[in-house]
């Protein structure tokens, strides 16, 4: 997005239009007031971080794209409004200045597009933010990633952008495309709570048309995600991903691809397993998806689907080829877990810590990390044996032998 100015100014106008709102508790319950008098639906904005998952930012951006017809109407009625104070002075040249910002037709356009186009990354963004995935769907992802971003060159029915231009009119008539948007003089949006926002052509171009910019912000995604993704041996961890298991799969290829596998696993012997757990893996995917739970299983996330092989007891599976599957399941698929036990480390072993035992802290770690809530556990119980089988810490008692 940096490499368009475009892109940058929208999301610095976007926190403009928070800091418009968050900064004046007056204003902002001025906003509310606003939108109760006219019975719609309470709403706050979120401030862009330049450091974010694509989820929260994405859904930062919508937040302004859903509530558009709202702000609009409400900054339209600040700047309408009669100045009687100084303060009321300010308001209504910065209600000026963001009203420029949501009621640019290029700009909207521009909007709903990077939302189709962030949306394409939401699902591997959070991926890589949890415990479920591993390496395994690494190529699974990178496929839907690509086909997302292809779908965006032909702008499919299901794409935001589609929806948005389906229900503005364009000088009098329906835009539908994106050269009858930018051609039109003035744009109205027309949402299903009965709210219209009017957009212009401003005469200062702030932003550039969609369909100059389009294909060739398309195109550098791609290319990054190609960079970001290689076609690299450890990409053939997709082997045990059943989601991409095809019926042209041939047993060489089985064979090629544990080869690989052992070689990044850095197993003793990487060709004999490949050729001989390759062989073995291969009638193990035939009986798999002969088996009646086939349909039911073969859409689930591979570290579930292979929990759930591994302990199924029709299934023949020798230790070596168990040896591969657990490896793979455990290497993560980013390193937001490394980074989320390093947070828990903060906490572990603090100031107040210093003298905890590198075992000790290993154990509090995982504790932590993968035991429950410490604050759901039912203390009192354990309260009660202890004082059952503890004496006061008292001198009138006499204290047991350690």
């Amino acid at each position: 997005m940096e490499e368009y100015d475009s892109f940058k100014r929208i999301e610095a106008e976007a926190n403009i239009l928070y800091a418009f709102f968050s900064r004046s508790h007056k204003r902002f319950g001025d906003l509310q007031d606003y939108l109760s008098e006219h019975e719609l639906d309470e709403f706050r904005l979120h401030y862009f971080k330049k450091i974010r998952w694509v989820k929260s930012h994405r859904r930062a951006m919508k937040k302004i794209f859903d509530n558009l017809p709202e702000i609009v109407g409400y900054l339209e009625e600040v700047v309408q409004r009669r100045v009687t104070s100084e303060s009321d002075k300010q308001s209504k040249k910065k209600a000026e200045k963001v009203l420029n910002f949501v009621s640019d037709k290029n700009a909207v356009l521009l909007i709903a597009f990077n939302l189709d186009a962030q949306n394409v990354f939401v699902e591997q963004s959070l991926a890589f933010q949890s415990d479920d995935d591993s390496i395994i769907s690494l190529s699974h992802s990178k496929q839907n990633m690509i086909a997302g971003i292809d779908a965006l060159h032909y702008m499919d029915d299901d794409s935001l952008t589609k929806d948005f231009l389906s229900s503005t009119i364009c000088d009098g008539q329906a835009c539908e495309t994106i050269q009858g948007y930018e051609q039109s003089r003035t744009v109205s949006w027309h949402k299903s709570n009965g709210q219209t926002a009017r957009f212009d052509r401003k005469n200062v171009k702030m932003f550039d048309k969609l369909s100059e910019v389009k294909e060739g912000y398309l195109n550098k995604i791609m290319e990054l995600l190609h960079q970001y993704l290689p076609e690299i041996e450890i990409m053939d961890f997709d082997l045990l991903d059943q989601r991409m298991w095809q019926d042209q799969l041939t047993e060489k290829q089985v064979q090629d691809k544990l080869v690989s596998i052992s070689k990044e696993l850095k197993l003793p012997t990487p060709t004999r397993m490949g050729n001989v757990v390759g062989t073995e893996f291969y009638k193990l995917i035939s009986e798999v998806k002969a088996s009646p739970q086939w349909c039911k299983i073969q859409d689930s996330k591979p570290n579930w689907f292979w929990s759930d092989v591994l302990k199924n007891d029709n299934f023949i599976i020798s230790e070596d080829l168990k040896n591969v599957i657990r490896s793979a399941m455990v290497i993560p698929l980013g390193s937001s877990s490394a980074e989320r036990v390093f947070g828990i480390l903060k906490y572990a072993k603090n100031a107040y810590r210093a003298r905890l035992s590198v075992a000790n802290t290993d154990l509090t770690c995982r504790i932590r990390d993968n035991g429950p809530n410490v604050k759901q556990i039912g203390m009192r119980e354990y309260c009660l044996i202890y004082l059952e089988d503890h004496t006061w810490c008292d001198p009138l008692f006499p204290q047991p032998k350690r």
